[in-house]
């Protein structure tokens, strides 16, 4: 899969809900990315590999890792784009790759709800704290 590498400006941690999800094409960048599927379906191709996630399943892809979402449904999602040096796995996310880029995220909905509503109102430090339980349950 060719990707183009996203530039992003400068930030520790940024979140969202999106709502409509629309395809991305491949990119890769410097932070890593946290998808929770809410609503629908997001077809995601992660370096190479295709999966379709459903309600409940999150997915976090790496550092430098190609990426793309395509042939989406009406979806429901919250985004999570974290740079390493904001959370204590910096180093696993600088330096491995995991063995799946998907898990069932189901009982980190309320975590990474709460980290995306501190984001929006400026509290990143917080946030954090959050974001981290949440990696390290995925890194599992």
């Amino acid at each position: 899969m060719k990707a183009a590498f996203e530039k992003q400006d400068q930030f520790l941690i940024k979140g969202r809900r999106e709502i409509g999800f629309r395809s991305w094409l491949p990119s890769f960048h410097t932070h890593a990315e946290m998808i929770y599927v809410i609503k629908g379906t997001i077809q995601t191709t992660v370096d190479g590999q295709k999966h379709i996630l459903q309600p409940g399943e999150l997915s976090v892809i790496f550092p430098y890792v190609p990426h793309a979402y395509e042939g989406v449904s009406e979806a429901e999602a919250l985004v999570l784009m974290v740079e390493p040096k904001a959370v204590v796995y910096e180093s696993i996310l600088q330096t491995k790759l995991p063995e799946r880029h998907y898990m069932d995220g189901q009982a980190f909905y309320p975590l990474l709800a709460r980290a995306v509503e501190l984001i929006q109102k400026g509290k990143t430090e917080a946030a954090q704290g959050y974001v981290s339980a949440v990696l390290g349950e995925f890194l599992e």
